[in-house]
């Protein structure tokens, strides 16, 4: 429409008003599209976040893995174990707490801490489990998709190796 605009296609006074517009389209006309583009190979994803909000992303222009932690960012421990879970049974790999510190997650370390007691606590978190490491640094997996030795495994190979994000 801007280009038709732009190139002298269409004339302002040929375009609708909003109310004009809403008026023609019929009600459920948001959801008709939304299901035509998920039905489609247009690049339009659908993630759910635990919460059961659903949220629509565009490929092209959003990974996965960032919807992923954008669905649940309002979600503080929601984020932290979906990462976890998310990087044990993807890459299969522990996660370095460290990670939590830095962007997109940005937590500060009391904060941070605090959250992994509270992830500690809950029954539904049991799943996640800690590790040190030699040198004394924490990371954290899924014994869902890790079992502890090769967690532990990992940790040390990825000390040595810096994860590749």
């Amino acid at each position: 429409m801007l280009r038709s605009l732009v190139r002298g296609d269409i004339h302002p006074s040929d375009l609708q008003t909003e109310e004009e517009l809403e008026e023609e389209l019929p009600e459920d006309y948001f959801e008709t599209v939304c299901k035509a583009t998920e039905e489609g190979d247009l690049g339009v994803f659908s993630i759910t976040a635990p919460d059961g909000a659903e949220y629509l992303y565009f490929k092209p222009l959003m990974s996965h893995s960032y919807a992923r932690i954008l669905a649940v960012k309002d979600n503080a421990e929601a984020l932290v174990c979906d990462q976890i879970r998310e990087n044990s049974r993807i890459y299969p790999r522990p996660v370095p707490s460290q990670m939590f510190l830095e962007a997109p997650f940005d937590f500060d370390v009391p904060t941070l801490e605090c959250l992994l007691q509270s992830i500690r606590r809950k029954e539904e978190n049991k799943d996640i489990k800690f590790t040190q490491t030699s040198s004394g640094t924490i990371f954290l997996y899924s014994d869902k998709y890790l079992d502890d030795d090769l967690a532990e495994f990992l940790a040390e190979e990825q000390e040595m190796r810096p994860l590749n994000p």
